[in-house]
């Protein structure tokens, strides 16, 4: 059990917030008939359950995101030894750590097995034993591959992905993420843009009003985090050259504001296209607003290091109670993208020149001589 005991309370502690949203949501505003009602639903129809098993794909993608570059950390260099272990002892404890990384999804299987037997749908019960016997072992091999070569992945230089023209400083975040961390972004993009799109689908009924959508952006907001709180030291490693140039604050600001536009306009764009028949203009500007300050506000606060220090769950977390309250008495996206404006704008006066660089146990980025 030694990997569980290394990586798993370090994972959860990390995404402690994602998940304690995800649990309110999903057994605070949909009730226990309604579950039952949405199990029986799922279960006869393979298209249906495939969609769910996206979901799950996409956690699991997440997991091994988070070992592969907390394998690139020096902390965790005694590792390597892992190899010199029988295989059958490493794939066993590899099954265990996996095992936990799936435990959320795990439970809710587990739910649907439990309705699938009492409804005898046997078709459907196969089908996620299947799913889920695959999304547990086959992330087990590539974790032992990784193992395996634990020093293949050192090499990173700064890539050049974009035509010349759109080779700008605006877009070298988005390069590094494309080239280094793909699975982080795009499993962020594409969890943002089902969430977005499916709350358009709900929206229809009766029972929801335009706070459907904006509990919606909120968590969209929430999976952005794991990839703005790098960037602080990417921008200090990578473009350094940026504190020795005479740049005022609000060439600063707005730099960082087209930073943001280049990882946000995936969800902008889904947005858009899904919501644009369903709210009216001041509600989808308001929307959009929230969009790109709630993106611009993540990359700015990493210069604060908050998040390197070890109270920083505990404060986030009442931060995002306090939101979503707000929004639950239907406060205005508008006003909670103005303030993160503002915010974005004081953690640049106030932070960016004084940032010192502070990598911890949370940062994922490669050092400079890897």
């Amino acid at each position: 059990m030694i990997l569980r005991r290394i990586f798993i309370r370090e994972y959860y502690r990390q995404n402690m917030l994602l998940y304690f949203f995800l649990a309110y949501l999903f057994l605070g505003f949909i009730k226990p008939d309604q579950h039952q009602e949405l199990a029986l639903l799922i279960l006869p129809v393979p298209k249906y359950l495939l969609f769910v098993a996206l979901f799950w794909l996409l956690h699991v993608f997440k997991t091994l995101q988070f070992l592969h570059f907390a394998l690139k950390q020096p902390e965790f260099r005694f590792l390597q030894d892992f190899a010199l272990m029988s295989s059958g002892k490493r794939m066993y404890e590899l099954l265990v750590l996996q095992g936990w990384f799936n435990l959320p999804f795990l439970l809710y299987a587990g739910f649907l097995l439990y309705k699938g037997v009492q409804a005898n749908m046997w078709a459907g019960v196969f089908l996620v034993i299947v799913l889920n016997l695959a999304l547990l072992c086959l992330p087990v091999f590539l974790s032992e591959w990784r193992l395996r070569h634990f020093h293949r992945f050192g090499k990173m230089a700064l890539p050049s992905l974009f035509p010349p023209i759109l080779n700008k400083p605006f877009t070298y975040y988005l390069q590094f993420l494309l080239e280094n961390k793909p699975l982080l972004f795009f499993s962020t993009k594409l969890f943002g843009g089902l969430l977005i799109y499916g709350a358009a689908l709900f929206y229809h009924t009766d029972d929801y009003d335009v706070r459907l959508l904006n509990l919606c952006l909120f968590f969209v907001a929430i999976a952005q985090f794991p990839m703005a709180s790098e960037f602080a030291a990417f921008a200090k490693k990578r473009t350094a050259y940026l504190w020795n140039m005479p740049l005022g604050y609000l060439r600063l600001f707005f730099l960082h504001l087209a930073i943001s536009f280049t990882l946000m306009w995936p969800e902008m764009w889904v947005l858009f296209g899904s919501w644009q028949a369903e709210v009216s203009f001041v509600q989808m500007c308001g929307a959009w607003a929230y969009l790109w300050a709630i993106g611009l506000f993540g990359l700015t606060f990493s210069y604060t290091a908050y998040l390197q220090k070890e109270n920083s769950s505990r404060g986030l977390f009442f931060a995002a109670v306090l939101h979503f309250f707000l929004i639950m008495f239907n406060m205005p996206q508008l006003v909670f993208a103005l303030l993160f404006y503002a915010l974005a704008y004081f953690c640049i006066r106030q932070y960016f020149h004084t940032f010192e660089l502070k990598v911890g146990k949370s940062s994922m980025l490669p050092d400079s001589d890897d």
